[in-house]
């Protein structure tokens, strides 16, 4: 969980109410974004830690992770 640390703090950058004033829309779709891609980069570290856990992996992509 060491890589934990740059997330937390990457969110709290994004999400600081200054950036999303700032940002407006634009912001808040770049957000989502940083966050559907941190939430894939966690099925993939789930599949690498746990090979039997790959059956599930299209799902968990197609049903949670948006674009």
């Amino acid at each position: 969980m060491a890589s934990l640390g740059w997330k937390i703090e990457l969110y709290f950058l994004l999400t600081s109410s200054l950036t999303l004033a700032k940002r407006g829309k634009a912001g808040e779709k770049v957000l989502v974004r940083v966050l559907n891609i941190m939430q894939g980069q966690r099925y993939i570290e789930i599949c690498e830690r746990n090979p039997t856990q790959e059956q599930f992996f299209y799902g968990w992509i197609a049903n949670r992770v948006s674009l």
